[in-house]
């Protein structure tokens, strides 16, 4: 199984669908000969505040400068030896689609089990076990991928509701894991 393959069913594994839990993003890489594959993902509130359909203007435009923001992949920053081209980008923003009941939660949790609101929030509708995402996949080419050495995110100054983002590497020189945040925005590549 190439590293690419690898990087797809790792996404499948429990481990990698932890919980949603809000502030915390997924970043996985895998590289193969020269094409590097990275997938981001994140709950909707860590980025746009809300997990549901858009309601206002406001909202929308929000939602529409996030998605473009996320798969222009500028925020992602990569050693510029590593020579890596970004080949192809594709977003989906699972749950943010228009409900059939037109609202959803976009407090806290986003979800209403039994916590007697009773603030107009709706009553057991199918949407308080969704969790509206960003699910970003990108494709690199890069004419030197052994340079490869570190990733960093520039995501924390423009999105201050993500507190960390796990990332999951395998790449050629080797497997993997650790932790960005806005006091460590950057994750090197080294073997213990």
């Amino acid at each position: 199984m190439n590293h690419l393959s690898f990087l797809l069913a790792l996404a499948a594994l429990p481990s990698a669908q932890q919980a949603h839990v809000h502030g915390i993003a997924e970043l996985r890489l895998a590289s193969d000969a020269s094409k590097l594959q990275v997938e981001f993902q994140s709950p909707g509130d860590s980025l746009v505040g809300f997990e549901r359909a858009p309601k206002t203007d406001q909202e929308r435009a929000l939602l529409t400068q996030v998605e473009g923001a996320l798969k222009a992949a500028t925020w992602l920053k990569l050693p510029e030896q590593a020579g890596c081209r970004l080949l192809a980008s594709e977003l989906d923003t699972k749950g943010f689609a228009a409900s059939a009941d037109g609202h959803g939660h976009g407090h806290g949790h986003g979800h209403g089990h039994g916590h007697g609101h009773g603030h107009g929030h709706g009553h057991g509708h199918e949407h308080e076990h969704e969790h509206a995402e960003f699910l970003l996949t990108l494709s690199f080419d890069c004419s030197a991928i052994a340079a490869l050495s570190q990733v960093s995110s520039g995501l924390f100054a423009s999105y201050p509701r993500l507190e960390k983002v796990n990332v999951t590497a395998l790449l050629g020189s080797g497997q993997f894991a650790g932790t960005l945040s806005a006091d460590a925005p950057t994750l090197a590549f080294e073997q213990p």
